[in-house]
């Protein structure tokens, strides 16, 4: 039934484009798709721009010659209404229309080339690089090779991809100095992530297109694989668990969970040495806010007072202290050891093993020891956790 209604557009406009072939400067066939209110139509249409003879002529004529054409310049072909919403009809609409669509504007372009002047250009909008059409074709393709059933459609990811189709094109021609410039900093695709850490492609793609991140498209005008600058994409996760952080509520730790799960899987494949660097910045912050100081006094929990000589984190960020033994007379001793800073309980802070000894004439530990008892201060902190979601500050 659309070919006959197609047809019935085209014809009288057709026909008195060539009766007005002397006002015509161009002729142009186009379509655009359009949703609105779960209604989903390609508008396809017809417009035929006038030349100088046309406007060079009375009002009165002008107006005779206008009203000589059809009162619609387009023609409504409907994929789907709002009541009856099928993913796999409205693909098949699609390839229904390009059929339609290819033969009669083939049909309208001969009869135009024939009757009107050469240099008068007619333009019919490609189907080409159309990404419904380009994905409709390709999905059909796929599962009847692969499934026989043209229901699988419709758990198909045809929306996502018709969706993020101009994006993500918008994007690569914008990087494309980039990746001519500095190839080897696009250092995985979208594919190699989803295979690693179970991100689907879609959210991939779509992280790409919210933070901007370079990219370089492959595929033969479907988007089958996108290589991603690596530290701008890394830089996305990042500030997308920062932002689930900003709105933190109890439904959404497990986002926040896995997107901190995807930046472990990141730094372990393809950050090794920024991971450290990041972490290694990051314990010498806590360093500088921890409670206890090189030269101060710490209690391990045999009451011993030792004195803290290094402070120093292990390869699995375990917070370790070397002290040195204190002699009988409070004097620091060479014999040193390193323990975890859970073996100790109090500190004292320098000053006060200063204080004691101007006040005292006789050093003794024991002595010592039941004075500091008021002084000293039991060890809190929290342990040391990276967070990988923070940027490293040179």
């Amino acid at each position: 039934m659309d070919w006959l209604k197609l047809a019935d557009f085209f014809y009288p406009q057709v026909n008195n484009t060539l009766d007005k072939k002397e006002y015509v400067k161009s002729v142009e066939i186009s379509f655009f798709h359009q949703d609105s209110f779960g209604n989903e139509n390609i508008n396809i249409w017809y417009k035929i721009t006038l030349n100088e003879k046309f406007h060079a002529l009375s009002l009165e004529e002008r107006l005779n010659i206008i009203d000589d054409f059809p009162n619609s310049d387009h023609y409504i072909f409907v994929l789907r209404t709002a009541k009856k919403y099928h993913e796999p009809t409205i693909i098949n609409r699609i390839i229904e229309f390009k059929q339609i669509y290819l033969s009669l504007t083939s049909y309208v372009t001969l009869q135009l080339e024939a009757g009107l002047d050469p240099k008068i250009p007619i333009k019919v909008k490609s189907l080409d690089y159309w990404p419904m059409m380009i994905y409709s074709e390709k999905l059909t393709k796929y599962l009847y090779e692969e499934y026989g059933d043209y229901e699988y459609l419709i758990d198909s990811n045809f929306r996502r991809d018709v969706t993020q189709f101009e994006a993500l094109h918008q994007l690569a021609h914008q990087s494309k100095a980039l990746f001519r410039k500095y190839p080897d900093q696009f250092r995985f695709s979208d594919e190699d992530l989803h295979s690693l850490c179970d991100l689907s492609l879609d959210r991939i793609r779509e992280l790409t297109i919210e933070h901007n991140v370079p990219i370089k498209i492959y595929g033969k005008k479907t988007i089958d694989s996108v290589q991603l600058h690596a530290i701008d994409f890394l830089k996305a996760i990042k500030a997308k668990t920062r932002d689930l952080r900003d709105q933190y509520s109890e439904w959404r730790q497990n986002q926040i969970h896995y997107y901190v799960l995807i930046l472990e899987v990141l730094y372990e494949n393809y950050f090794q040495e920024e991971k450290k660097q990041l972490i290694t910045y990051q314990q010498q912050l806590f360093l500088k806010e921890f409670v206890i100081r090189l030269g101060y006094l710490i209690q391990l929990h045999d009451s011993r007072f030792v004195q803290v000589d290094k402070l120093f984190f292990d390869p699995q960020s375990n917070l370790k202290v070397t002290y040195a033994v204190l002699k009988e007379n409070l004097q620091k001793g060479e014999r040193t050891r390193t323990i975890d800073i859970s073996e100790a309980q109090y500190y004292l802070q320098t000053k006060f093993l200063r204080e004691y000894k101007k006040q005292n004439t006789i050093l003794r530990i024991k002595p010592f020891t039941n004075w500091a008892k008021k002084r000293k201060k039991l060890i809190k902190y929290d342990r040391f956790m990276a967070d990988l979601a923070t940027e490293y500050q040179t």
